[in-house]
């Protein structure tokens, strides 16, 4: 694969993002976050009125499409900034 600085990186789909899912990840982590599990605090928050997903678990998407991408010895070093949120019943799309 000949990758050049401004190759684009096809894009990775996932979604809708689970509610479910979600709570349950925030129990098996055991995060105390309530804005994973409990809308009311999302709400309490000004951050509207769905489950805000786990950064980790938006990390992965990304981690996702990069491995699709250039295979599973690709990432050497990953550094990350998450700008906005993902929400429950989003479709995500990973890119680059």
């Amino acid at each position: 694969m000949d990758v050049r600085v401004g190759s684009p990186v096809p894009p990775w789909s996932f979604g809708p993002v689970s509610a479910e899912k979600m709570k349950v990840f925030a129990a098996i982590a055991r995060d105390p976050n309530p804005i994973h599990w409990d809308r009311n605090a999302v709400a309490e928050r000004g951050l509207g009125e769905r489950l805000i997903n786990q950064g980790p678990t938006n990390l992965g998407y990304v981690i996702n499409m990069l491995l699709a991408w250039a295979g599973p010895t690709s990432i050497r070093e990953l550094a990350v900034r998450f700008t906005s949120n993902v929400f429950d019943g989003d479709d995500v799309v990973a890119g680059g």
